[in-house]
């Protein structure tokens, strides 16, 4: 049920979303782009915290 509403605010358009889901939206974007970054960032974070 959440990822029907989730995808209707998609299609609704980002305009509509809180400032901070807008941010996550485009680092979703990013990550999905860029899947190493994400990955290495937290085997970083894993071996070093």
């Amino acid at each position: 049920m959440s990822q029907l509403s989730q995808i209707e605010k998609d299609l609704l358009g980002i305009k509509e979303y809180r400032p901070g889901i807008s941010d996550l939206y485009d680092g979703w974007r990013f990550f999905r782009r860029y899947p190493l970054i994400p990955i290495t960032v937290l085997t970083l974070l894993v071996f070093f915290a």
